[in-house]
């Protein structure tokens, strides 16, 4: 069983049984426990539904900081490897390492991605980070000597959420996702 925060990072792994793989759990409350402590106000009118590629607030999030390496002391050294080099975002790379189930996803170079399950042991300022990504000029993806670092992530294909509420109004709120994942034999 895996267990997402609804932060966009992944939980806990255990080895329960879950009796129906298919069954999805949501717990959701008004408080948001995602890191937005932000009491102001805003009016719902500036919700945006049409964007559905903003990713940026999701790496935000997910951001663990900016860390030194060098060449022949890489701390994430792991390619997750089926990915192109000239299309590299942190989305993209937090996905790959999350989909073989690593805890950390870094970027590098610009346009290389790393996967581990450590921190880099020396985080620097996140101004040593500077190399804008490959595949989004407005994202940076590490240097030549920093590692931007985020929480890998996991994408869940084919999930489909009904409801019988006839109208939907934007709130903050926390929703925890449990998921029995059952992994191919």
């Amino acid at each position: 069983m895996v267990i997402f925060n609804g932060c966009g990072a992944k939980g806990d792994e255990t080895d329960d049984n879950v009796d129906n793989k298919d069954s999805f759990k949501f717990i959701q409350s008004i408080k948001d426990d995602c890191g937005d402590d932000d009491d102001d106000d805003d009016d719902d009118d500036d919700y945006d539904d049409d964007n559905d590629d903003d990713d940026d607030d999701d790496d935000d999030d997910a951001y663990e900081g900016c860390y030194k390496e060098t060449l022949r002391n890489r701390e994430m050294f792991i390619s997750p490897g089926a990915y192109t080099p000239e299309l590299l975002t942190p989305t993209m790379c937090r996905t790959k390492c999350g989909l073989y189930h690593w805890k950390y996803a870094g970027v590098a170079h610009g346009k290389f991605c790393f996967c581990g399950n450590d921190l880099p042991a020396v985080q620097e300022a996140d101004s040593n980070c500077n190399m804008p990504c490959a595949g989004d000029g407005a994202e940076t993806c590490g240097s030549t000597t920093h590692v931007g670092v985020y929480v890998s992530s996991v994408s869940i294909a084919g999930l489909q959420v009904t409801s019988d509420v006839n109208t939907v109004q934007a709130v903050p709120a926390t929703v925890t996702l449990t998921l029995g994942v059952e992994k191919g034999k």
